[in-house]
């Protein structure tokens, strides 16, 4: 194969660019769309690279399926590009998702504490409860969409910790926010690239923005009136750092669908792949806590909630061996990457066992990595956790007989035909 001319056009350039076509006729947007963890693997496999060049939504965009790749562009290259989501920072407002390297890495420093073990902890008893009262008002009668109600779940919890509204407390509160941050979360849709609103309809968009305006408004009055432990010492402990505004941005992202879509996305297919782990459970019905942390890692590797995300080069710079010229998109596929033979062997099957090395832990990049990667990873992981405890402890979930199930990628990875679980109380 012809080795393709370096994208930044020197002529005394030696080095190659990546293999692929980002010509202005070329753009795939519609395949990327179509089935985006289809499109990469497929394309990986056309032009034998994990690496390689195509235009998706009219801008040249480099492509990373390489685990190792990944890993290091996103541990260093917060100096030289900035998220690809600029375009929708108006939905979340300013945040440390859209900060660059120095206000991230402060930021990063003052959430951090409120997400550590301690506070984590701390946030155990509001667990209990709303697991006990989702317990209580689970109708067993029929099957159910685990999906869904590990979202609700989630986000009650979340509801308490950040905004110190019990869901048993205010029914009506607790409904009027999942609907408003589901309109909410539908303005992204999580297409990870820079794309101009119409692409998504004006009319969504707005929604959207308006229902930000009515989850700011709400969030503040909410906290003035009753406050949280979480947003007492996020704003007590660090007034000089922050802004108002910056404050309840964050506290926004907190509060908004992202967290409980991912908590959903996990368990849901933690259960759909409930045929291939089965005989790991134990006489009493459980999980050991090896196994579980197995599980939960091997169904994070295989279905990120997350498919991946893109970064644009903000002034001509370098991603690997490549040169990529400012203005560049670079899309990183997760899945892609958590699916790479020279990381991972048999990466299609399910092998819970491949994540008994302590050490080999740190190549999921399920909740991402470098300096913006997910700061609430140990509360999400313990929340995910807790509830499948709860679930195996007080419950006799019936698993699918086939799995993987079929699954959506857009706007969070989950079934695209969610199973129907028998589920009855343990005695």
């Amino acid at each position: 194969m012809a080795s393709t001319p370096c994208l930044c056009k020197d002529r005394g350039c030696t080095k190659s660019g990546p293999p692929g076509y980002a010509g202005l006729l070329g753009d795939k947007s519609v395949e990327f769309l179509k089935d985006p963890a289809a499109f990469v693997e497929t394309t990986c496999d056309k032009l034998q690279s994990r690496v390689f060049l195509t235009r998706l939504f009219m801008k040249q965009t480099v492509v990373i399926a390489d685990h190792k790749l990944i890993s290091n562009f996103l541990s260093h290259s917060d100096k030289d590009f900035y998220n690809g989501l600029k375009d929708f920072s108006d939905l979340f407002g300013h945040n440390i998702m859209f900060a660059d390297a120095d206000e991230a890495t402060q930021l990063k420093k003052i959430l951090l504490p409120l997400f550590g073990t301690n506070a984590v902890q701390s946030y155990q008893t509001v667990l209990n409860d709303v697991l006990e009262d989702w317990s209580q008002n689970l109708n067993l009668q029929k099957t159910i969409n685990l999906y869904e109600e590990f979202k609700n779940i989630s986000l009650a919890y979340n509801i308490n910790i950040f905004m110190g509204v019990r869901k048993t407390d205010d029914e009506e509160f607790f409904t009027s926010i999942k609907e408003l941050s589901s309109t909410h979360w539908h303005g992204v849709t999580s297409v990870p690239f820079n794309i101009s609103i119409p692409f998504f309809g004006n009319g969504g968009y707005k929604k959207a923005m308006d229902a930000k305006k009515k989850l700011l408004k709400i969030i503040k009055a909410r906290l003035a009136a009753n406050g949280s432990t979480f947003f007492e010492e996020f704003r007590n402990n660090n007034q000089e750092s922050l802004s108002e505004e910056l404050l309840y941005n964050h506290m926004l992202l907190f509060s908004c669908a992202m967290i409980p879509k991912g908590v959903g996305s996990v368990l849901a297919m933690f259960f759909e792949m409930g045929s291939k782990w089965k005989h790991l459970v134990e006489s009493d019905g459980k999980l050991s806590e090896e196994d579980l942390d197995c599980v939960l890692f091997e169904v994070l590797r295989m279905f990120p909630p997350f498919m991946g995300g893109t970064k644009v080069a903000s002034k001509d710079t370098s991603v690997g061996d490549y040169h990529v010229p400012a203005g560049t998109a670079v899309y990183y596929s997760f899945m892609a990457a958590m699916r790479d033979p020279s990381a991972f062997i048999y990466p299609d099957d399910f092998m819970p066992g491949r994540w008994k090395n302590l050490e080999d832990r740190s190549k999921n990049l399920g909740f991402g990595t470098g300096l913006h990667g997910c700061i609430g990873r140990h509360l999400t992981w313990n929340c995910i956790k807790e509830i499948v405890r709860y679930s195996m402890d007080n419950f006799t979930i019936t698993y699918p007989d086939i799995s993987p199930p079929e699954v959506k990628l857009l706007p969070v990875l989950r079934p695209k035909q969610p199973h129907g679980f028998t589920i009855a109380r343990r005695t």
